[in-house]
Order: structure tokens, then sequence, then C-alpha cells
């Protein structure tokens, strides 16, 4: 059954951190998450960092030296250095705040946000800001940890949570795809719905290494047994237009409007 998280037009569009316009915008902050949603964008895709008082906030880097915050006092550049009211009194290089994922869920009430789990500290309050805010149907939880993934859901505890798998999950249903092809479509299926069990969509780019997530008749499987394929980071029409045609269903982008949908 179709979770809420997917209740959209096809294809989505995920903002990527937010909508940055070019760097009017930090990332990851409420003023690139309305620039998102006023380009139309389905989806916000963001992060979840811990502060040093357990607060889950939305930053992408363990570190706050590429986003130019300021100031840095005694030296710390850490995100779980810091309390969370000393990150809020910060300015980022375009002069945006960070913020908590507890008081952004209440700031965007409609939106949907699709949130990868940074750090083993973030799992407790990523789960706590959800609950808080009854946003079960409105998140998916990734993170490049399965076991982070793992541990985020079962605190949740709800079946309407939607979820993407971490990299050893891929891996395992990609190598089980293509090793399994010389025993038939059937049993390709079957192998790749086992090693995808509980998820709800693949998040990928195009490649990896020697892995060509990018393939026809990989994404038709993943599509056949129910499951989204979304792609990232996408920012131009040929590409955009290219994926979609072999059967992606999402893609996050930082230049919605680049996509030309």
């Amino acid at each position: 059954m179709a979770k809420p998280f997917f209740d959209a037009p096809l294809p989505f569009r995920f903002a990527h951190r937010g909508a940055t316009a070019g760097g009017r915008f930090d990332e990851n902050t409420w003023p690139a998450f309305s620039e998102a949603l006023a380009q139309g964008a389905s989806h916000i895709e963001t992060d979840a960092q811990v502060t040093r008082d357990g607060v889950a906030v939305l930053f992408h880097d363990d570190d706050l030296v590429r986003v130019g915050a300021t100031p840095l006092s005694s030296g710390r550049k850490l995100v779980a250095e810091y309390d969370f009211a000393e990150l809020r009194a910060m300015k980022l290089a375009a002069g945006g705040q960070i913020s908590s994922l507890l008081e952004t869920l209440q700031r965007f009430p409609e939106a949907k946000f699709n949130i990868d789990v940074k750090v083993p500290g973030a799992i407790e309050p990523v789960a706590e800001a959800i609950r808080e805010t009854n946003s079960f149907e409105r998140v998916l939880i990734t993170s490049f940890s399965d076991r982070r993934r793992a541990a985020t859901l079962a605190l949740l505890r709800s079946e309407a949570v939607a979820t993407s798998p971490g990299s050893s999950i891929l891996l395992k249903a990609w190598l089980g795809f293509w090793m399994s092809s010389v025993l038939g479509q059937r049993a390709q299926l079957r192998i790749l719905k086992s090693a995808l069990h509980g998820v709800d969509a693949i998040q990928v780019p195009q490649r990896h290494g020697l892995i060509h997530f990018a393939n026809r008749r990989f994404i038709h499987a993943v599509r056949a047994i129910g499951i989204h394929v979304h792609f990232w980071v996408i920012n131009d029409e040929e590409t955009a237009k290219r994926l979609l045609a072999l059967g992606a269903t999402g893609l996050v982008s930082d230049d919605l409007p680049a996509l030309g949908l």
C-alpha cells in the first residue's frame, strides 16, 4: 500500500537541502525551504545532525567550516561541540540560521521531508521530533548507514513512515539482481524483493564506481515490485528527461527550475 509521503504527482521533485537560489539562501535553512516550495518542490531533502545538548538540527556536514558559520569560538568546529542555543545564534554565509528538526516540522506543517540521519547521536532526537509533531505520514527516513536508518525506524514504530535504504542494502539488491539473471526474470524479481524488503524507495546516484543504477532493466524491476526510484543530484533538463524516460519516479536537485518539469 502506498504511503502518504508519496501522495504527489509524478515525477517527484526533491529540493536538495532546500533551494539556495544560486547562493541567495543558505542550504538547510527556512528561507531555502520556503524557496523550494515556491519553486514547486514536492518534497524537501534535508540532513539531521545532533548538538551537544541532544537536539536534532538540520545540517549536512559534521563541522561548520564549509557553510561559513560565525562565530566559531574556542576553536570548536564540529556541530556536536555546540549546544543548540549557541548554533542558533550563529549566522551562516548568506545570513541564515541553523534550525532544529522539531521547529522546522512545526514551521512547515504541510511539507514532506526526506531526512538523512547523518550520525548515531541524531537517531533518538530525530524520532522524538517526528513523534512530537505527529509527522509520521510526511517524512522519509534514510541514511547511508542501514543500522542508523533501522534504529530510527524502530523508535518511530509507525508503518506510515517511508524509508529508503543505505549503501549495504543497495549493493545487496544490485548484485542479487544481476547475479540471478541466469535464473530468469521471475527469480530476479523475487531476489530483488527480498533484498529490498521493507523499503519504499531507492535513492541513488546515476553511477557509483562500477555500479550503474541508471539502467532501464534494473529500474523497471524495482518499479515492478512497487518501489520508487529517485536519482540524485540532477541539475539539468537533458539528464532529467533521460532518467525519467528510463523509469525514475523522482529527482533530487539543487536547481529545480533547470529540470524543466
